[in-house]
């Protein structure tokens, strides 16, 4: 225990020096003391009007700031700029060859984006970001779906610049019109499910498509979604026993089975039985984990379950 005279050797600072040197609020700095990140002078005796703060306490946690300022930019700032979704910035980060940055606060750790990390991170994006939208709502027309012409001509549905319409014989642009009668009906009442099965496939392949077809008449726009890549189609559907369509063919099965990239699936003669990969926990935590996860959370723009997911892939050195 440190007696008068070692403390008067010891040269310390108060709390409103020690938030001056630092750059923090008294509040903040009376949490560091709380935490034990800084340490303060021992006065069992009530020698001193107010705490006293050790000064190389002080000046250690100044430097440690110093080093770890943010020269960068945040996930949560690269996803409002270029109006992405925060786990889409989250999904480039794990993707980049190089990790980048990250800096510690305490405990915390934070990624800080240098310039060349948000080059790599958009051309990532770019990558994934949809090219054409998934579902016209005022025109009820869906992407790549199958469409008769006045001619009886089958055509697919495609998106350019904002406009529907199809490349006849593969080189004249032809606008949709009411004249277009759609080859099958791609609405279904709306059904809950927890998670949803995930396929990635060949915009090359041509079974992609019937593929597409199959899940438009079975599962209706309601519940599903179709993101195009540069190479692939991403199509997710929502888990849960669904009744075949006429328009299941025995080649889809192997086909879906290559391409699926989450969740599981089989069929029988009647049914499809899909389940998604995620699966429901219960953990029992302190009040104080909970708020500091909350907290976390909110600060990288995610839910908690979000966070929680992120966190232990890192630590499993695992993508999502």
């Amino acid at each position: 225990m440190l007696n008068k005279e070692v403390i008067m050797m010891e040269e310390w600072v108060t709390v409103e020096e020690a938030s001056e040197r630092i750059g923090v609020s008294i509040p903040r700095i009376y949490a560091y003391v709380q935490e034990g990140t800084i340490e303060k002078v021992p006065d069992p005796h009530r020698l001193f009007p107010s705490m006293r703060l050790l000064a190389s306490s002080v000046d250690a946690l100044a430097e440690e700031r110093k080093r770890n300022e943010p020269i960068g930019e945040t996930p949560q700032q690269i996803a409002t700029k270029y109006n992405v979704n925060i786990t889409d910035v989250y999904d480039a980060i794990y993707a980049l060859d190089t990790p980048p940055r990250m800096i510690q606060r305490g405990e915390r750790h934070f990624y800080d984006l240098l310039p060349d990390d948000v080059r790599n991170i958009r051309a990532i994006l770019n990558e994934t970001r949809p090219v054409q939208p998934f579902y016209d709502a005022v025109r009820d027309v869906a992407l790549h779906q199958q469409m008769r012409l006045p001619s009886g001509e089958i055509v697919r549905v495609s998106s350019r610049d904002g406009e529907w319409g199809t490349f006849l014989h593969g080189t004249v642009w032809v606008p949709l019109d009411a004249s277009w009668h759609p080859c099958y009906p791609i609405h279904r009442p709306s059904v809950r499910a927890q998670d949803d099965i995930t396929f990635r496939c060949p915009l090359t392949d041509r079974v992609t498509y019937d593929a597409l077809d199959f899940f438009y008449t079975t599962w209706g726009v309601e519940n599903m979604d179709v993101v195009t890549t540069e190479q692939t189609l991403v199509i997710k559907v929502k888990e849960g026993t669904f009744p075949l369509t006429a328009l299941w063919t025995d080649r889809l099965f192997p086909f879906l089975t290559e391409h699926r990239t989450s969740g599981h699936f089989t069929v029988d003669k009647t049914y499809w039985y899909g389940k998604g990969s995620r699966r429901a926990t219960s953990l029992k935590l302190d009040e104080s984990v909970i708020e500091e996860v909350k907290q976390r959370a909110k600060e990288n723009g995610l839910t908690m379950n979000e966070w929680i997911e992120q966190t232990i892939l890192r630590a499993l050195n695992r993508k999502a």
